[in-house]
Parts: structure tokens; sequence; C-alpha cells
């Protein structure tokens, strides 16, 4: 548990140090990954529009950088 958020915070942390400023990011729904269905809002993710099914989120990095608390191994 909590792989998830200790991945996007690492990718996160790396692509900020890059200069990116935005993150987004789409959920296209499936039985197997309906678990995961609220990750990108429960991590700060504002939803910027849906395409059939796909819903898309955007985040500012910083953000999601201050939101994000990476876990040690």
């Amino acid at each position: 548990r909590g792989i998830e958020t200790a991945f996007l915070g690492h990718v996160t942390s790396l692509l900020a140090k890059k200069g990116v400023k935005r993150l987004a990011a789409c959920f296209i729904p499936s039985p197997k990954n309906k678990t995961a269905e609220n990750f990108l809002s429960s991590s700060g993710f504002k939803l910027v529009g849906t395409k059939g099914e796909s819903s898309c989120y955007e985040i500012d990095t910083a953000l999601l950088t201050k939101l994000v608390h990476p876990i040690t191994i």
C-alpha cells in the first residue's frame, strides 16, 4: 500500500527538477482498475475534461510535490 503515491511523488519530483510545470493524466476505466478510480482526484489533480468514459486531469507539479509525500523503503 502506498506505492502508487510514492511513485507519483518520485516522478513528480524528477519532472519538477527538469522544469516541467504541469502534469496531465487521463483515467480510462476498466473492470481491473476500478480501485484506482479516485487516485488522481484524491492526489490533488483537477478534472479538466472528459472524452467518452475517460476523465482527464491536470496539476501544477509544485503543488503536487507539496501534496504527495514519498515513503522511505
